[in-house]
């Protein structure tokens, strides 16, 4: 029969090497992840299936590519205040680019949001090519499709941190 004392210590124990080698597998994860030659992001629409494209979303400026998840209420929240942001004045065209998703979603999704650019990420470019893995980051592409900036989630694009963001600067 095991003593009191020596079952509570047993169980800390437990604890505390589960946690350790949970610890371990996720900076391994982290670690192998990062050694990995990712592709240097492109905005080259044809890469992604068209779910929606107004026509009057031609521009000449820069294009706001945030990756949303369906099931990111934050994501979508998100894209909202971006759209907002991105006034035409600004020439800024913002675009949703659904990601994880395994089948095309429905056209009117993001409509009364106000985004007239949605793509579907069918073939995972975002996260098996790119690299990325953060909903609701912003990668800020130039008018020649060259990835400029990326913006982490809660950030606003505009802010002055941001305003004089240099090509091939990206701050994680």
């Amino acid at each position: 029969m095991i003593s009191r004392p020596l079952t509570g210590w047993l169980w800390r124990s437990t604890i505390v090497l589960a946690t350790l080698v949970s610890l371990a597998s996720l900076t391994w994860t982290r670690h192998q992840r990062a050694l990995e030659p990712w592709e240097k992001p492109r905005w080259e629409p044809s890469q992604f299936t068209e779910i929606v494209a107004s026509p009057e979303t031609n521009h000449d400026g820069e294009t706001w590519v945030v990756p949303v998840n369906l099931g990111c209420g934050s994501c979508f929240r998100r894209i909202e205040r971006l759209v907002a942001d991105a006034a035409p004045e600004t020439r800024v065209a913002v675009a949703a680019l659904i990601v994880d998703t395994p089948s095309r979603p429905l056209a009117d999704l993001l409509e009364h949001r106000g985004v007239r650019r949605v793509y579907w990420d069918e073939h995972q470019v975002w996260r098996r090519r790119w690299g990325h893995a953060l909903y609701g980051e912003v990668l800020v592409f130039g008018r020649d499709g060259s990835l400029r900036i990326t913006v982490p989630p809660g950030m606003n694009p505009t802010a002055p941190r941001f305003a004089a963001h240099a090509p091939g600067k990206t701050p994680r």
